[in-house]
């Protein structure tokens, strides 16, 4: 799905099928929810749908500034805008998390998905109620940036800090 408007599920779902690296900038409303079968799809406008998203496969990317929504995730859920994004929705499942854009991701609630969680570029970072001791960060050796960071609990990196993803472990 590209291009930009207004979607407005009523309290039916939207399917997406083999998305085409497409983007919407748009605003997808109502108590009906998204689902993603593969491809890959960019979300960049305000998204106020109460039904949550699923990613059976592919690639779904937010690049708004708040996401509320819950998501349950089998493919790959990512960040990749160049603002802030406040994360108080959960990702469930066993897809992995990405952090692909330049700019900064605050994740606010407790996560409880089990797949790898990759930041490739910008921050990724943590609230304290969010931090899970079991959760590991992978992290690209080739890219480097100052901006690069998380904050998680560990001794490496004391809670409430914003650790830089370029430090050598």
């Amino acid at each position: 799905m590209s291009g930009s408007g207004i979607v407005q599920l009523g309290n039916q779902p939207l399917t997406l099928s083999n998305a085409v690296s497409d983007t919407f900038s748009g605003t997808i409303v109502g108590d009906g929810s998204l689902i993603l079968n593969g491809g890959t799809e960019t979300l960049s406008g305000t998204n106020a749908l109460t039904g949550g998203v699923t990613v059976n496969a592919g690639t779904l990317y937010v690049a708004s500034s708040t996401v509320a929504y819950n998501i349950a995730n089998s493919g790959t859920f990512g960040f990749s805008g160049s603002g802030t994004v406040a994360m108080s929705g959960v990702v469930s499942g066993t897809g992995s998390v990405t952090q692909n854009g330049t700019g900064i991701t605050t994740i606010k609630a407790p996560q409880t998905y089990t797949g790898p969680t990759t930041i490739t570029m910008g921050t990724l970072a943590l609230s304290v109620s969010a931090v899970s001791p079991r959760r590991a960060v992978s992290r690209p050796t080739e890219h480097s940036t100052s901006r690069r960071r998380r904050a998680l609990r560990s001794p490496r990196c004391p809670a409430a800090a914003a650790c830089s993803s370029d430090r050598r472990r």
